[in-house]
């Protein structure tokens, strides 16, 4: 059974739990009791009870159309964020922590994640919400003073030169990945997980977290995406689990997409190892740098439910154009999808997480993972 992230609900649930009429007798913010005439209203965006005045905004929301009611203070707090997002964003993460947050401020950091999360301040944003779980790091340093305990770092040093290679052929620095760092924090994580033990696919896990972050906030964001967030589930009897999933998602694809799919199926092209190194490597193997951080920040808020809904996002992004192709392009481009991506990458940030998390969202993750 998947575990329960603690933003599971906040892009799940439209509109926000109300408090009931009858536990508010006075306006939450004057304080003016209520009567027929000073009636009660809730905010749509924190489900409080205000009076008019004191709720008389009207804001985009998530899971309404149009404009709704919010209250002065929520009003303020979107108004802040959209003048200075990054400045509003830290102050958030200085404030809080992610295991005892709100509904409020829940939605509020969904707001905050959802709307883009500029990247000097990502760092700060992966680590809050990978600690959702609330136990203690794992002392790195200690770890790595265990290295020679680790019995796979043959094949790690073997894949991580090919995986070094395929992220310099995507435009990421050389200096901001080095190959020793990343055979450090696999090692750590075979010592640290031996019944897990080593997959090839975390090599991509490792490389891209360590684009983004210093070498044991890295460790630890791949592991909590292993264990807090169940992707290690994944891995386990020869990744049977993987082949599940995948079957899953190209049902719902036939189901979502069927122009697409029928094309495919008559020009007899299989999605099937694309979605497998999607999935396993939570897209980092085809993806390019700052779309698939994209997808990492809207799976960390939300968790595994995201790769099916990401997964069926890019292709409904890119169907046109594979609709357009004939064959062989089309075989090419589903077989080079990493290339493929990497042309078409800038537009498709700005509609990617919109379409995951509206057109999508109702898509669910196999309840037998």
């Amino acid at each position: 059974m998947d575990r329960l992230l603690a933003l599971d609900f906040v892009v799940q649930v439209a509109p926000v739990g109300w408090v009931p009429d009858h536990m508010v007798s006075a306006c939450s913010s004057c304080h003016t009791p209520f009567s027929f005439v000073f009636r009660r209203h809730h905010c749509r965006r924190c489900g409080g009870i205000f009076c008019n005045s004191c709720s008389g905004h009207r804001l985009p929301c998530r899971g309404f159309s149009s404009p709704v009611r919010v209250c002065n203070s929520c009003a303020l707090a979107s108004s802040e964020s959209i003048t200075n997002p990054t400045a509003n964003l830290v102050l958030f993460l200085s404030k809080n922590s992610v295991s005892s947050l709100s509904q409020n401020d829940c939605q509020q950091l969904a707001t905050f994640v959802l709307g883009g999360i500029p990247p000097e301040v990502r760092s700060k944003v992966w680590l809050f919400l990978a600690s959702g779980n609330n136990i203690a790091r794992p002392d790195y340093e200690k770890l790595c003073n265990q290295l020679s305990d680790c019995k796979d770092t043959e094949p790690i040093t073997m894949d991580i030169d090919r995986t070094l290679q395929f992220f310099a052929s995507q435009g990421t620095p050389p200096s901001s990945l080095q190959g020793e760092v990343a055979i450090r924090v696999l090692q750590a994580l075979c010592v640290e997980l031996p019944s897990l033990g080593y997959h090839q696919q975390f090599a991509y896990l490792v490389c891209h977290t360590l684009c983004h972050l210093p070498e044991a906030d890295a460790f630890w964001v791949v592991h909590q995406i292993l264990m807090y967030y169940g992707m290690s589930t994944l891995f386990y009897d020869n990744a049977k689990n993987v082949s599940i999933l995948v079957d899953h998602a190209i049902q719902v694809f036939r189901q979502y997409l069927p122009q697409l799919a029928a094309h495919m199926h008559k020009h007899h092209i299989s999605l099937e190892g694309v979605l497998v190194r999607w999935f396993s490597t939570l897209f980092c193997a085809d993806v390019p740098g700052e779309l698939c951080a994209r997808i990492w920040d809207l799976f960390l808020l939300q968790g595994r439910p995201v790769l099916v809904r990401v997964a069926l996002s890019l292709l409904h992004l890119v169907q046109d154009d594979l609709l357009a192709s004939d064959t062989a392009s089309t075989m090419s481009k589903i077989v080079n999808m990493g290339g493929y991506l990497s042309e078409v990458a800038n537009t498709l940030i700005s509609e990617l997480v919109p379409l995951a998390t509206g057109f999508y969202s109702c898509v669910v993750f196999p309840s037998n993972l």
